[in-house]
């Protein structure tokens, strides 16, 4: 599941996440051992959630069998819920899932929701989270969206702490913390992403229920 999906290439011409996502299932060693993947891509812009239907059909014109894909050019947070709406009228839960959470800023991906889609069974989030908008964002204006990004009022303790560097530890640690309360998740990981200029861009936050979840997830930021 890629919340934020974006037209599937950048200006530069690299492939964006979608992109890459086939493209590693298709050549994965172990694909033919699934009986279905499927990859939900969720691009509220229409113009790029266009683009990307088109990349997507050039770049993989036939997929193995039992691999499938679908755009659908809506936002994300109703999107979702509607899924876990149908399902719960069902009686159904959701698919084992890998949510890949990659917005620009910090809204659109509420902490309740995303508690509500890790409480089925194999559920895991990757989410970039924009500590440094938060942290320069931190005012009465925003506060609907940043009482549901951490799904708590706790953020505002940072407004008293001066030190720039303590606050963005302050509040990456309170969204780890929701993760594991809200999400449930029993094993969250942060990682720092690091600009050309020894800047930090934002932390990549990871939440699994399994430590194997974990140990892969560490491989791959290793490598």
């Amino acid at each position: 599941l890629d919340g934020f999906a974006g037209p599937g290439v950048y200006v530069g011409g690299e492939d964006g996440s979608p992109v890459i996502a086939l493209q590693t299932a298709v050549e994965h060693k172990l694909r033919e051992y699934f009986k279905e993947i499927m990859f939900f891509f969720i691009e509220k812009d229409p113009n790029r959630a266009k683009i990307l239907t088109q990349v997507l059909k050039k770049r993989f014109p036939t997929l193995p069998k039992n691999i499938k894909y679908g755009v659908q050019g809506a936002e994300f947070a109703p999107t979702l819920e509607q899924v876990l709406n149908e399902l719960e009228k069902q009686e159904a839960r959701l698919a084992p899932t890998f949510a890949f959470l990659d917005p620009f800023g910090f809204s659109g991906f509420p902490m309740e929701l995303i508690g509500r889609m890790m409480r089925n069974d194999k559920c895991e989030v990757l989410i970039t989270f924009m500590v440094g908008f938060v942290r320069r964002f931190l005012d009465e204006l925003r506060e609907p969206v940043l009482n549901a990004l951490f799904a708590t009022q706790e953020w505002k303790k940072a407004l008293n702490i001066g030190d720039s560097d303590k606050r963005l530890r302050f509040l990456l640690d309170l969204y780890e913390r929701q993760l594991r309360n809200i999400g449930g998740a029993k094993h969250v990981r942060s990682f720092g992403m690091i600009g050309p200029h020894d800047q930090l861009i934002y932390y990549l936050v990871y939440g699994t229920k399994h430590w194997k979840g974990l140990e892969v997830m560490k491989q791959a930021m290793l490598k």
